[in-house]
């Protein structure tokens, strides 16, 4: 293993993690009056609805979303977060109710965080007629922070689990199970400009960071990523399919700067690049990860990179075919 390789690796994830502590939320926000909280049934002065504490809210507000379900769609604030009591606790659930994600952000800055919720719901939950872009959550045009969260079980276009355009978000164990992408992207869908973070600074605890069972119609099943500059560090990407090219991870005519490094890439199938497949990235940096067990139709078990460039180097392949 190359020490060159292994210790930028090292400090750029130690900078990473510090810089996401830093971020986490408190439980109230900057404006104390009136209480910026959302419970169920609306008591002790809260709302019953996360999207009227939201609408109510002006930026620098923190709303304290309570252990419950709530049945509804998102419209972010700029400036206005949201904290649940974790995935396992605080849910949004869009009720397949129509091609609209769960929870959506348009010219949402930094400084605005969604964490500790379970999001899903968004779509038809049927593929075919999810016919918007991202189902659980879409970004476009913004950069917010979005912690230990889970998107399960949402349909879309391309995006099932999260769709980003143009944006420079950070996420920080943010999973994605049982999404489905009409096209690509089964758990995340990242094209355009901008400067993306994906990462678990927990390094594989527990179910943190995991992208699993995912699925798209055309390439991409856990992630698709075109464009972009990114850091993708600590996930695990397992037992995703797409129909088409890279069934853990699709990077396509990405001209800038794709680290990605310290993640697990397995048990994933594709018809190409069974757990990864890469065209046209030419500066990519690429170490530390595990690819293993990953299947292809026709080329390209474990990774295929055709018209790419950039440092692959101490990552362990085996068992792929």
């Amino acid at each position: 293993m190359s020490r060159k390789l292994l210790l930028p690796l090292v400090l750029a994830f130690s900078a990473q993690a510090v810089i996401l502590l830093l971020l986490q939320p408190p439980v109230w926000g900057t404006n104390l009056a009136p209480p910026w909280c959302v419970n169920p049934g609306g008591t002790g002065g809260c709302y019953a609805r996360i999207q009227e504490a939201i609408d109510a809210a002006s930026s620098g507000t923190v709303i304290d979303v309570a252990t419950g379900t709530y049945t509804e769609h998102l419209v972010m604030k700029d400036g206005v977060s949201i904290h649940g009591q974790g995935w396992l606790s605080t849910t949004i659930h869009g009720g397949h109710s129509g091609p609209t994600p769960t929870v959506y952000m348009l010219n949402i800055w930094a400084g605005t965080v969604l964490s500790g919720v379970h999001v899903t719901g968004g779509g038809t939950g049927i593929t075919a007629t999810s016919t918007q872009e991202g189902g659980c959550i879409a970004i476009w045009y913004a950069a917010p922070t979005i912690i230990n969260t889970l998107v399960k079980g949402c349909t879309a276009r391309n995006g099932g689990g999260v769709f980003v355009r143009n944006s420079s978000p950070t996420f920080d164990n943010v999973s994605a199970w049982w999404n489905e992408a009409q096209q690509r992207g089964g758990g995340y869908y990242i094209d355009g400009t901008g400067l993306v973070t994906l990462t678990d600074s927990s390094l594989f605890a527990g179910t943190n960071g995991t992208l699993v069972f995912n699925t798209a119609g055309w390439d991409g099943g856990g992630m698709s990523l075109s464009g972009i500059t990114a850091t993708i560090m600590g996930l695990r990407v397992w037992y995703n399919t797409a129909q088409g090219n890279g069934g853990g991870v699709e990077l396509t005519n990405a001209p800038n700067q794709v680290l990605f490094a310290l993640n697990q890439i397995n048990q994933n199938s594709a018809t190409n690049g069974g757990g990864v497949d890469a065209y046209n990235a030419t500066r990519l940096l690429w170490g530390l990860n595990g690819v293993d067990r990953n299947t292809a139709k026709h080329s390209g078990g474990g990774a295929q990179f055709s018209q790419s460039a950039g440092l692959i180097q101490s990552n362990w392949f085996r068992t792929n075919t």
